[in-house]
């Protein structure tokens, strides 16, 4: 073994050897300094006659890039249900960015705060006449200026900004994780990565000049649900995976999912050559790229039993991202660990048709498991050939089903120039009605789109406007105006003009619980 590879071995948190080249787990965690922070209010009470805040001190750190406390005790005096209970705020004195906590949330949060930006935070809490709190911190993280990141695949950097809603960043491990299609929309990291994760974020803003980190908002934070993780812990390549949910956010009473609105639909892998593989996560970087979301489009050169590898450019971070195949933007795996260079190599990741990550999607968890299990009340791949075998009606002769508008299967239906197809879906007797839909357009000129929209029994509701040209499957929440409706229908509608604009649409499922 030469000098440069012993080094790199030493250097590995997880080294393994996959064929003849070496596989490294790609976690990046944040460079952070843990400090023992102790302040202790004691018990102060509100004797006023209103609402107000009875106690308030700031946690201060000097050079901190961001900053998250940690407290041992938080009592809040009243009663939540009764709608009197005592309130943790936190608020960042850099942006004003502002966490509430009530005794609920401040235990999901497991006693410690979202990130913040800056050096200082305001600690206050918010009581009502006649009742008190008492707070204790314990301790604090401060982010630090970053070291220099890895490297990628080949020469070049070949990774672009990117805003996919559905993919957050996880810490303070540093991983990347990814909102999926079950019946809670809960979330699939890396294995390796469950150890270290207690804050999932989404809407991340971009670094510091110098490479720390920024945060987003409290209202895009999310606390990991514990009781919810299920995972291998990671075993190597093809076999490193874990699923887990979070809480609802503190201060909306949003999940991830409600507030982003948009998850991966899952799939398995298809075989090596067959399309290119795009990742999106939060690799390592320089400036304000580091950390951030960005994506890349590699080959798909290796599809066997649970294990993909691709040469698609990862970093420190990425580990956990998903492994999108790019013609259907859907996810076929986990991406768990680097192994390419300038010279060659693939990355690697642990394909969807795990057996451990099947029986667990199977089997939920805390908050994955919470509510009646999902129904599927409607599904059509349009493959009998027409739309009256699956209940369609059509506006007039520019809709109909061809091989030429198919994803998936033989069939798909086109909508040419202006038309409509539409379905009655009872939903009597269930809530949290979704809309799957496979669906690109072509040659839209400006304005023109695809229409979806439910009828919820008075008028045409639209859930969202698109003319994509590559196809999506997307996942569209109806309002609660669709729910236990037994007029309800949907349609897809287009409104454009020349007979060369169109739209085809495949796998329309519709659910429910």
């Amino acid at each position: 073994m030469n000098r440069l590879s012993l080094r790199r071995f030493l250097s590995l948190a997880v080294v393994l050897c996959f064929g003849s080249g070496w596989a490294e787990a790609q976690v990046g965690p944040p460079p952070t300094l843990s400090l023992t922070h102790i302040y202790d209010t004691g018990w102060v009470r509100n004797e006023g006659p209103t609402r107000d805040v009875i106690l308030s001190f700031t946690v201060h750190e000097p050079q901190a890039a961001w900053l998250r406390v940690y407290f041992d005790i938080v009592e809040l005096g009243g009663d939540l249900p009764s709608g009197n209970q005592a309130i943790l705020r936190i608020t960042s004195h850099r942006d004003g960015a502002v966490q509430e906590l009530n005794a609920t949330s401040v235990r999901q949060w497991d006693l410690s705060s979202a990130y913040f930006n800056g050096d200082a935070v305001q600690v206050d809490v918010v009581a009502y006449p006649g009742t008190g709190a008492r707070v204790r911190t314990r301790g604090v993280d401060m982010g630090l200026i970053p070291a220099d990141p890895e490297t990628i695949c080949g020469n070049n950097d070949d990774r672009v900004l990117s805003s996919d809603v559905r993919v957050a960043r996880l810490l303070p491990i540093g991983c990347t994780g990814w909102l999926i299609d079950d019946c809670n929309h809960c979330m699939l990291t890396a294995g390796h990565c469950q150890g270290n994760i207690s804050v999932v974020e989404f809407n991340v803003p971009l670094s510091s000049a110098g490479g720390s980190l920024n945060h987003p908002p409290p209202e895009d934070q999310y606390a990991k649900d514990n009781a919810s993780l299920q995972g291998n812990g990671g075993n190597g390549v093809g076999d490193d995976w874990a699923y887990f949910g979070t809480f609802p956010n503190s201060n909306t009473g949003l999940t991830a999912y409600e507030a982003q609105g948009w998850s991966f639909v899952l799939e398995n892998p298809p075989a090596a050559g067959q399309g290119k593989i795009r990742i999106t996560g939060y690799g390592t970087d320089s400036g304000v790229r580091n950390q951030v979301q960005q994506t890349e489009v590699g080959p798909l050169v290796v599809s066997s039993g649970t294990t993909v590898g691709y040469r698609t450019d990862t970093t420190g971070g990425n580990s956990g991202s998903p492994v999108i195949h790019k013609q259907r933007d859907h996810a076929v795996g986990i991406h768990t660990h680097g192994g390419c260079s300038s010279t060659g190599g693939n990355n690697w990741g642990t394909a969807i048709n795990h057996a451990g990550l099947q029986s667990a999607l199977a089997a939920p968890l805390g908050v994955c498991a919470n509510g009646s299990p999902c129904q599927t009340l409607f599904s059509d791949g349009f493959e009998s050939g027409g739309l009256t075998a699956g209940g369609w009606t059509s506006q007039n002769g520019k809709a109909r089903v061809t091989p030429n508008a198919a994803l998936t299967g033989t069939f798909g239906a086109r909508l040419k120039k202006d038309t409509w197809i539409e379905k009655a879906v009872s939903t009597a007797g269930f809530t949290d009605i979704e809309l799957n839909v496979s669906h690109r357009s072509k040659n839209y000129d400006p304005g023109d789109e695809l229409v979806i929209e439910y009828w919820n029994g008075a008028q045409w509701v639209t859930i969202h406007a698109t003319s994509e040209t590559q196809w999506h499957n997307r996942n569209y929440k109806v309002g609660d105006d669709g729910y236990n409706n037994p007029a309800f229908k949907i349609r897809l509608r287009t409104t454009a003009l020349d007979a060369k604009e169109r739209s085809d649409i495949d796998n329309v499922e519709i659910t429910g619980r």
